[in-house]
């Protein structure tokens, strides 16, 4: 059916699906509608997507200031780490300062056996080869026997030595 006023020039039509206005079709409102309700549909995505992206946004600094947290204790323990390690070093080099001066000290010993042990030789040899005067000869044997029996006592390797004190002390060799 269609309907006809002539007084606004209007042409009417209703054809069941839509009116026909000043050539218009109503099925552009209701496309407008129908865009409009697309909106709303897009615009309710796009504030759950955008909630979402929010809350994730939130996790991730929440994430960042923990591993932030993390690398800070991390640097702490590095740095305790670090001077374990000097005082480590420090203790060896002491260690290697010790044995190095514990080895010249032994070596020193060594040398002063050595030498006294030539003193010895060479003490028993001027005492065998005294020459002995008759009037005298017994007195000097006997002496000369004793001091023999001394010398050959003298054990070198019984020294008595007063150790270090303290690092770098070489202590004191005592004669006996």
């Amino acid at each position: 059916a269609v309907v006809s006023t002539q007084s606004t020039g209007e042409n009417c039509s209703d054809t069941g699906g839509g009116s026909i206005v000043n050539g218009v079709e109503s099925e552009d409102k209701a496309a407008s509608i129908i865009d409009t309700s697309d909106y709303y549909n897009h615009m309710q995505k796009l504030q759950v997507k955008f909630a979402r992206v929010m809350k994730d946004n939130a996790n991730l600094i929440e994430r960042m200031k923990d591993i932030e947290h993390q690398n800070t204790l991390l640097e702490g323990e590095t740095d305790t780490i670090g001077e374990y390690i000097a005082l480590y070093q420090s203790q060896r080099q002491a260690l290697r300062t010790q044995f190095r001066q514990k080895d010249d000290f032994i070596s020193q010993l060594l040398t002063e056996r050595s030498d006294m042990q030539g003193r010895i030789s060479k003490l028993q040899q001027l005492i065998q080869d005294l020459p002995l005067d008759s009037t005298l000869k017994d007195d000097l044997l006997r002496q000369r026997d004793e001091l023999l029996e001394l010398v050959s006592k003298l054990d070198t390797r019984k020294v008595v030595v007063d150790g270090p004190k303290y690092p770098g002390h070489r202590g004191k060799i005592r004669d006996m």
